[in-house]
């Protein structure tokens, strides 16, 4: 009994090992620094849109 424990107690520790050195690779470096997106028109005209009609919303739940 005392031989399986250990055998065991050897075989999770080899283990351990074996992906304690598979994760300690370095992430991959971006090649560059990504570019921004530009905040154009349409972006812009959905925002406004959007919070005109969150504004009714808002002022026909305060009508009712």
């Amino acid at each position: 009994m005392k031989k399986l424990i250990a055998y065991i107690l050897i075989l999770l520790a080899a283990l351990f090992l074996i992906t304690a050195v598979a994760l300690a690779q370095p992430p991959p470096m971006f090649p560059d620094v990504p570019e921004q997106a530009p905040l154009d028109g349409g972006l812009l005209t959905i925002t406004a849109v959007g919070a005109l009609y969150a504004f009714k919303k808002l002022s026909n739940l305060k009508q009712k």
